[in-house]
Order: structure tokens, then sequence, then C-alpha cells
């Protein structure tokens, strides 16, 4: 629904209607009128509380989750009843903003089954503050917790194998942390876009850099279309 928001009347035009859509930095892998999910890869119940048992010490401004059932709202979360009320007033249209307390939201958690956190914090040190092997990564001043194992690498190649198509006929672009396993996949031509980030060590060898979404999409144009 976000994307189709987005994109508007080029929705058709972007995505033709057999396309599966990857969601949620690939945890979920939904169908083009997002109505089913094809492939959904939730958080385990050890996962989710780690997660509270970190945020419980008080270091965040709010967390959100999706659940897995396609048309329930994100469950948004925030310790702070002045926060909420800007945060309801930004996100409300797709998220459901909570000030409950947190024993509250886990058990909503275990009925929701959701498949990503998102984390504000206040410093990014919380990052270091989660067990050692959890599968977290920072995207755009967020902190994305999925189940171990799952990155949007992984995603790429499920909606591939979804189509029936080989990776060396995709195309992966990305500009942040979290998108970094789809430039290491042997694609056809993978582009990291924008200047490198803190926190990201290394570009994967063979990524092609461009300054701006305009400049990808001059690539983008270049590629020839093989029937």
């Amino acid at each position: 629904a976000r994307l189709r928001e987005m994109l508007g009347f080029d929705w058709q035009d972007v995505v033709s209607a057999n396309t599966p859509v990857g969601l949620e930095n690939g945890a979920r892998i939904a169908d083009h009128e997002g109505t089913t999910n094809i492939k959904y890869f939730p958080l385990t119940e050890s996962e989710i509380t780690t997660t509270l048992d970190v945020i419980a010490r008080g270091e965040t401004q709010f967390l959100a989750y999706f659940p897995q059932l396609i048309f329930q709202k994100a469950v948004l979360w925030t310790p702070s009843e002045t926060l909420a009320s800007n945060l309801n007033q930004t996100y409300g249209h797709f998220a459901e903003v909570t000030t409950s307390p947190l024993s509250i939201l886990h058990k909503r958690m275990q009925v929701d089954t959701p498949c990503i956190i998102a984390v504000r914090a206040n410093s990014p040190e919380l990052r270091n503050d989660f067990p050692q092997g959890t599968n977290v990564v920072f995207n755009e001043g967020v902190f994305n917790l999925m189940t171990q194992g799952l990155t949007k690498g992984r995603g790429v190649e499920s909606i591939a194998e979804i189509m029936g198509i080989p990776l060396e006929s995709v195309v992966t672009a990305g500009n942040e942390e979290n998108d970094i396993p789809m430039l290491q996949l042997p694609v056809a031509k993978k582009f990291f876009v924008g200047n490198q980030l803190m926190g990201i060590t290394s570009i994967p060898e063979g990524t092609i850099r461009v300054d701006n979404p305009e400049s990808l999409g001059n690539h983008l144009k270049t590629l020839a279309i093989k029937s």
C-alpha cells in the first residue's frame, strides 16, 4: 500500500501484475496487489524478547514492527506521550501509535508474529547492547532487527527464485548498510547510490558508484532487455 501510494499512477507501469514485491528488507514478499504473503520470515520469540530487553533500558525514541497480517497496520511504540502525538500525525496513516507498557506490547507481538522491528535509538551505540549474533543493521538512522540469516540479499534471491530468473539477469541498487548483501550477489549489475556512509567499511567489488537516483536512472536506461 505504501509503495503504491508513493508511485501513484506509475505503479502499473513500474511493477507488472505477476511481480512479487519484497518488503521490510526482504522479510516479507507479497503479491502485486499486496493482499497475500508469498514468503514471510517472522522473528522468533527469543529474538523479540532480546530486543525488548534492550529497549527496556530506556535508550529508545520509538520502535515499529510489521505484523504478519498484510492488511494490518504497523504498530509504532514510544515511551513518550508527547512524541506519540507527533508520531501519530506523521505516521498515523499506516501505523497504530501506542504508549502501552512493554509487557503489553510483547503480548501483541506474540499474536502478530512480526517479521521486522525497526528501532530509532537515542544513540547508535545501542547496537552494542544487543547480544552477539543478533541480526541488526542500520538504515537511515534506524536499527532494523530481523530473524537470523535474513538480509535484503536473501530477499532478492527469493524473488528471483519465485520468478525463475537467474541472478546473472538481476540488477540491484542500494544506498545504505542494509543494502550491502544485495550488492554481494553475483548479479548482472549492481549500483551504490550516493556517498559511502558511516558503518560501511567497503563496497563489494564490481559495484558501480553513482551520485544520485537520477544518475542511476540514466544507467538503467542503457540496459538492454533480452527476450
